[in-house]
């Protein structure tokens, strides 16, 4: 989706126009227990003590971190592969991700997000 179509963000989601012209709305609150529940996921959560070589207690610390982190999205200001235009994905079921146009429109959308208490988890 082309981030144009974002129409509002709140803190309680974002309004956007789907490719019919149609107001859509994502639920900031429902992505972030989705974004949670993929980092719960116990083969996710054994693979990411490994990486890290996290101890029992600094995996706790790290998931009490992630609840509070309030992540709704992940995004790429490289796009994907690298080089292509920035996006912003939401966990929605399916995830929506929105394509920016210039760093600009990126960064309004994210500073958006942010200053309504939620947070995107970095692909770059």
């Amino acid at each position: 989706m082309d981030g144009k179509q974002i129409q509002t963000v709140t803190s309680e989601g974002l309004t956007y126009l789907d490719e019919n012209g149609d107001e859509k709305f994502i639920d900031f609150s429902a992505c972030h227990e989705r974004a949670l529940a993929e980092f719960m996921e116990p083969n996710n959560l054994r693979y990411f003590q490994e990486i890290n070589r996290y101890s029992a207690e600094q995996l706790e610390e790290s998931i009490q971190k992630h609840k509070k982190w309030k992540v709704v999205a992940d995004r790429n200001i490289l796009g994907e592969p690298m080089g292509t235009t920035p996006y912003i994905e939401f966990y929605t079921e399916p995830p929506i991700r929105f394509e920016f146009a210039t760093l600009d429109e990126y960064h309004k959308t994210r500073f958006l997000l942010e200053r309504n208490g939620w947070r995107t988890r970095d692909l770059t």
